[in-house]
């Protein structure tokens, strides 16, 4: 799991999906947070589901190497907040 840099407890408002787009920069692929621009709590789990407090807003951690789509679908939904325990 990855997580940004304020790593406490907090209630799961949003869930995407990350994806790498195949681009990469030199310092390397993946989210970017500077904890200032994104003031939402956010963790990436092993499979790449990405749980965030609500009003997260993935503009502010995405790039050119990679992608967030926030999950929409009730099946999908489901089995993300069944796989992560999120009520």
């Amino acid at each position: 799991m990855a997580f940004n840099k304020k790593e406490h407890k907090f209630t799961v408002g949003w869930v995407g999906q990350y994806t790498e787009t195949g681009v990469e920069e030199d310092w390397g692929v993946g989210l970017q947070d500077d904890g200032i621009t994104n003031t939402k709590t956010w963790v990436k789990m092993d499979d790449g589901i990405i749980l965030a407090e609500a009003g997260f807003d993935p503009s502010k951690v995405v790039n050119k190497t990679c992608t967030l789509v926030e999950i929409t679908d009730a099946d999908a939904l489901a089995a993300a907040k069944t796989k992560w325990n999120v009520a």
